[in-house]
């Protein structure tokens, strides 16, 4: 097995701290008025690493992180960064050996079972992804990122109602995301719950005009059958401008912009039979005036 302390301490930290002093004259001073300065307290290594992380920083990130772990090898949040920059990297294995490591002496860390449930995600081991993630929520139940992924994975796995709970906990704990809103949508749109799943996908675009999936998913939402509360031309309609509104706002593929034509089309020509539909019937022609018959083949002048 890898030895995570040698991909961490493989490259020493460069880090260097320059101070420079500006001299000045004083007068003298006697001891009593001399104050002795406040000392400065310098950040912990692990939060200036974490910082540049998320400031996108890799590399300072990187450096301060393994300068961290020189001083203690069992720092969480340095080992946590260097598993996040190892994930960045594209070495699963590394960052998972790494996290495993740490869980073993922070067990009660919500955010390291949060992101080893991200690895063995992305390694494809749902299984064990779902219990990290269950984990992770039993020790922080505001862990929102952690309910979010919950409910992801079970909606692959089917377990359509435990990811309804998890989704659903995501949005309360999350409700200006219109990612949140985006993934509750799709939800109902498995449940064929239309009417849910148009409600969630117009929170997303209400709160993010530029989530293309979602206007992608609206139309498909549209489009796939009655929407509680709105007509049968309305709905195609709806569907159809959402389905432009996708193309608009996406490079897409040749394929798929050809795919989201074809919806388009399809819009169209089921607007055209909806509105042949409703339109009113024609009157019929008022019945032409019969001419007068001649009684007994005799003409009036001969009747009299």
């Amino acid at each position: 097995m890898m030895n995570w302390k040698l991909l961490v301490l493989a490259v020493p930290a460069c880090l260097t701290l320059a101070c420079a002093h500006a001299q000045k004259k004083t007068e003298p001073v006697t001891p009593e008025s001399v104050v002795a300065p406040a000392p400065v307290q310098e950040e912990p290594l692990a939060k200036v690493a974490n910082a540049f992380l998320q400031k996108g920083e890799v590399r300072l990130a990187e450096e301060n992180a393994r300068a961290a772990l020189k001083k203690d090898t069992g720092d969480a949040l340095a080992l946590l960064v260097m598993a996040r920059i190892f994930i960045l990297q594209g070495k699963l294995e590394a960052a998972k050996i790494v996290l495993q490591d740490a869980l073993v002496n922070h067990a009660g860390d919500a955010m390291l079972h949060l992101w080893f449930g991200h690895v063995l995600r992305k390694m494809n081991q749902k299984k064990e992804a779902i219990a990290s993630y269950e984990k992770a929520i039993a020790l922080r139940g505001d862990l929102a990122e952690a309910h979010e992924n919950l409910g992801l994975l079970l909606l692959e796995e089917g377990e359509i109602e435990k990811a309804k709970s998890a989704l659903e906990k995501g949005v309360s704990l999350l409700p200006k995301s219109a990612i949140a809103h985006l993934n509750l949508g799709n939800l109902f749109f498995a449940q064929n719950d239309l009417s849910g799943a148009v409600k969630e996908y117009r929170e997303a675009l209400a709160l993010d005009a530029t989530l293309t999936d979602a206007h992608f998913n609206l139309g498909l939402a549209y489009l796939s059958g009655p929407i509680a509360g709105l007509e049968e031309l309305a709905r195609l309609q709806a569907a159809k401008d959402s389905f432009q509104a996708f193309l608009q706002s996406k490079e897409l593929e040749p394929r798929l912009k050809d795919n989201v034509a074809a919806y388009i089309k399809s819009c169209e020509q089921r607007i055209l039979l909806e509105q042949k539909k409703q339109a009113p019937a024609p009157k019929p022609e008022p019945a032409a005036t019969p001419a007068p018959t001649e009684e007994g083949g005799k003409s009036e002048q001969e009747n009299k």
